[in-house]
């Protein structure tokens, strides 16, 4: 039982600073100038908006994801 509420709790905790830090950067867009829902839109376009874009996506992500793999094992 115990396992299963830290579990949530980590899952909470994610999803919490990941929607704090989208907030905080629609409103820098928004005191920018721009439309925060637009600027999100063009940079999931940027990154999913076809197979070519997914591709070099995963070919920039690579080496990081990498990295983060090296550092997370002991």
């Amino acid at each position: 039982m115990q396992s299963w509420r830290r579990t949530l709790e980590s899952l909470c905790l994610s999803f919490g600073a990941i929607v704090v830090g989208l907030l905080l950067f629609g409103l820098f867009c928004a005191l920018a100038g721009a439309n925060p829902l637009e600027v999100y839109r063009l940079i999931w376009k940027a990154a999913f908006g076809s197979a070519s874009t997914f591709q070099n996506t995963l070919i920039r992500a690579s080496p990081l994801m990498l990295s983060a793999l090296c550092t997370a094992l002991p």
